[in-house]
């Protein structure tokens, strides 16, 4: 049985029981709004979203049924959508991946070319609650017949490389567009005293470039900021690391063949590391050091509390306070717990990041 919920006050299914096996929210967001003030519409639609997707989880009526999401236009699945984009109710995606991943198999959500006047009525969205309870897609775009589901695939022709012996280095080519690799022969110029140049091995990728790629930050067309990889020239200050040597550290445009970088930044590889663990290391871990250290002062026997300790600063950071002989206390989100305790913490040092009582 299907309910429409507007908000889940003295939600019952038509017969009056307190089960039903789906619950239907639609996210509206006005079309006045959205155009005259779109912060204020996000705030709005995603603050409900947001209410109704707490009460749902915390309400016992609700323990074995399901909440689908319903939004229009809120994402795209060509690029023929791009430019109707509904950017504020697109925020509620973002949402409700993140409540997926924290409470899966609860709440799913669909995109549709009109929403249905009736949910109970709907073959359309009958077809995507059976994607998900029967296909495990819970995330899904309806346009006609079709029911899509995302995936991450190889482009089609993937990036060309330049072709030649000079350097080049992957960038974005404008705002919002393709990632392209051009040839670079100013890394080849002649090193500045304290420069050294590289090639690259590995390049670490942050959610920076994420943006950069997606046409978010103003002006910016270069990707990667870390990488590891073997010297090839030093400049002639340049001291403790030769020609040869394998290093990691911190490199601008550093998804390329080649990076040049000040040798500060840099430092020799520890032997039982690759490449790879190398390159992923030096954006998180120099971001919690300058943190702890440089900022906090942090000293042997303080007690810390790193919130959001799963993920890659947040790791990071509790190694280093570790390091630094600090007690560490730590919260996630409880499904990330495990995480926690296999990086040496124990319950009484761990809390949820998703209440209020970590404090104590």
């Amino acid at each position: 049985m299907i309910k429409e919920a507007a908000d889940l006050d003295g939600a019952t299914t038509p017969n009056g029981t307190d089960r039903c096996d789906w619950l239907v929210w639609h996210a509206r967001p006005g079309e006045d709004a959205a155009v005259d003030a779109p912060a204020e519409a996000v705030r709005a639609v995603t603050g409900a979203a947001l209410r109704l997707v707490q009460e749902f989880l915390a309400d016992p009526r609700w323990t074995t049924t399901r909440l689908l999401l319903v939004t229009h236009r809120a994402v795209t699945v060509d690029e023929e959508e791009s430019g109707a984009l509904n950017t504020v109710a697109a925020a509620v995606w973002g949402l409700i991946r993140s409540v997926q991943n924290e409470h899966p198999g609860r709440v799913a959500i669909t995109d549709l070319d009109d929403i249905p006047e009736s949910a109970a009525d709907s073959t359309v969205l009958h077809t995507v609650m059976a994607a998900a309870t029967g296909a495990d897609e819970w995330q899904t775009a309806v346009r006609g017949p079709a029911v899509s589901v995302p995936r991450v695939v190889p482009a089609p022709a993937g990036v060309p490389l330049p072709v030649g012996h000079l350097p080049w280095v992957l960038e974005v080519a404008g705002p919002g567009r393709d990632v392209v690799a051009r040839q670079a022969p100013e890394l080849l110029a002649p090193l500045r005293p304290g420069d050294l140049r590289v090639e690259v091995r590995a390049a670490g990728v942050n959610f920076r470039d994420v943006l950069v790629t997606r046409g978010m930050l103003a002006d910016a067309s270069d990707l990667g900021h870390e990488a590891a990889g073997v010297v090839l020239a030093v400049g002639r200050e340049v001291r403790g690391i030769d020609v040869g040597d394998r290093v990691w550290g911190v490199f601008p445009n550093a998804i390329g063949s080649v990076a040049v970088t000040d040798a500060r930044n840099t430092a020799r590889l520890p032997q039982n590391w690759t490449f790879e663990e190398a390159a992923a290391a030096p954006v998180v871990f120099l971001t919690a050091l300058y943190g702890l250290r440089d900022l906090g002062r942090l000293t042997p026997g303080q007690r810390v509390l790193v919130h959001t300790a799963a993920g890659g600063v947040g790791m990071a950071a509790v190694a280093l306070c570790r390091h630094l002989g600090a007690e560490v206390f730590a919260t996630a989100s409880p499904a990330k717990h495990t995480l926690l305790r296999t990086m040496g913490l124990d319950d009484a040092h761990i809390a949820s990041s998703r209440a209020r009582d970590f404090e104590e």
